[in-house]
């Protein structure tokens, strides 16, 4: 556990249902969030869909609007200004890596700036249709940037070649594909989102339970997808390879170096969509199915998810959250 942390600045976001339009929340300890009035009720018809804390100042939002297109807004100076660029897809997924940014999106796209602070810097567009006859209708839904040049991108196709993985070691000079052995379960390996854990390994985690792990050389499935029913793996927090939070279809499971146990989570029928864990306190958000009559939930936990100990802290809508957070010595 990353204990004797301390919250720098959190984000969760999300979307309102009527009218529809983003929501966005943020806290500066973990525990009192407040909504951001500058950003909700300003874009309508917008929904965010993933958000970065890159550091206490700096807060990517990305997400779509009613007519397939999509948006990145961000600020510099911990929500002064916000500035915000429109895309011709929907915006999916965002990964940081000093100063680039890059962009995951439907269509089989990809979307890279070289220097996001930089107003003369210019939009490169990768479609991985052409580049890597990726499924043309590939939703790249999840992104992660292992260092400058490094970036891994995952998705889910309807058509028959289904998702995969790709990357790129040179900045998006050249991409391949990466594929894991099949699981023992002879389940599809359909992805939904893609984590760096800050040192050395990569995990891809997705539907019904798929979580495996790559580091460089070889492939470690953590969790093997169950096929029909099996719950989705929708969003990871890594403590280190034996702490692994999973924000799931209807709960939260932690991974604990030998095996995978469900957490007792206030969740009322939600899709938990994203996790965060620092020090003993964990936050989990999620959205409603469709057609479902309550709101969506950001929930916490300050005693690494014993039963009793979670609260609802907003009920919205909600698809991801991101908190940047300090380690702190003694305690």
């Amino acid at each position: 556990m990353n204990e004797n942390a301390k919250v720098e600045k959190g984000y969760v976001v999300g979307y309102q249902l009527e009218p529809r339009s983003l929501e966005v929340y943020r806290s500066s300890n973990g525990k009192e969030w407040e909504r951001v009035d500058e950003l909700n009720g300003t874009y309508s018809n917008l929904s965010a869909s993933d958000v970065v804390v890159y550091d206490r100042e700096t807060v990517f939002i990305v997400g779509g609007d009613s007519k397939g297109g999509g948006f990145l807004l961000w600020t510099g100076d911990d929500g002064g200004n916000w500035q915000r660029t429109t895309f011709e897809k929907e915006i999916l997924s965002v990964g940081v890596a000093d100063g680039q940014v890059w962009l995951g999106a439907a269509g089989s796209v990809v979307y890279h700036c070289e220097n996001i602070k930089d107003p003369n810097s210019v939009w490169q567009t990768f479609d991985l249709h052409q580049l890597q006859d990726a499924p043309k209708d590939l939703l790249v839904q999840g992104l992660a940037c292992a260092g400058r040049d490094e970036v891994y991108v995952v998705g889910n196709s309807n058509g028959p070649m289904g998702g995969g993985i790709w990357y790129t070691s040179d900045r998006g000079g050249t991409w391949e594909e990466l594929k894991p052995p099949p699981p023992s379960t002879s389940a599809p390996l359909n992805y939904i989102g893609v984590v760096f854990n800050g040192e050395h390994s990569i995990y891809f985690h997705g539907a019904t339970g798929l979580l495996v792990k790559w580091d460089g050389y070889k492939w470690y499935y953590i969790q093997e997808p169950a096929g029909g029913s099996g719950h989705d793996v929708n969003g990871i927090f890594v403590v280190d390879d034996d702490d692994i939070w999973m924000a799931c279809d209807w709960k939260v499971v932690r991974y604990n170096g030998e095996k995978s146990i469900n957490i007792p989570c206030e969740r009322e029928g939600n899709f938990m969509l994203g996790i965060s864990v620092w020090g003993e306190t964990v936050w989990a958000c999620g959205s409603t199915g469709a057609g479902s009559p309550t709101d969506g939930i950001l929930t916490m936990s300050e005693r690494c998810g014993k039963e009793d100990s979670w609260q609802t802290v907003v009920r919205k809508q909600f698809m991801g959250i991101s908190i940047c957070a300090t380690r702190v010595s003694g305690g």
